[in-house]
């Protein structure tokens, strides 16, 4: 994955609309997304445009989609359309990341830099799924 940071913040997300009992589409992510970086200031770098239904990352989209593909994802089919939820591998990269609550409640402190950069660092018990 190129963007740990970015991927765990992501999950996050999913994990708590999850937990609140949402619907978790795609575009519940992206919209989710755009409004913590623009409300809180999460330090997302992901693009967004104005699209379809709201503001947009293709580089979000593909972020999903490598998210999934290292399990820290999955889809859940529902009547209304597939809803993504933490995946199987989650747990992992939760144990190495700072919970979403503390990068939405950063903007209080004077930067984002104030995170401890250790907690972006790759535990050596979390890899990429080797191909």
């Amino acid at each position: 994955m190129t963007n740990l940071k970015e991927g765990a913040i992501i999950v996050s997300l999913i994990d708590a609309l999850n937990r609140r009992g949402s619907f978790c589409g795609e575009t519940h992510v992206q919209k989710g997304a755009y409004f913590l970086r623009e409300l809180t200031g999460v330090p997302l770098q992901s693009p967004f445009t104005l699209y379809l239904y709201g503001p947009y990352s293709f580089r979000l989209h593909e972020l999903l989609n490598q998210l999934w593909a290292e399990e820290l994802v999955q889809l859940e089919p529902r009547a209304m359309g597939a809803s993504w939820r933490p995946g199987e591998r989650y747990h992992l990269l939760k144990e190495t990341s700072p919970p979403l609550s503390r990068a939405c409640s950063h903007k209080s402190t004077s930067s984002p830099t104030e995170w401890p950069s250790s907690a972006w660092s790759t535990s050596s018990r979390w890899q990429p799924r080797s191909t």
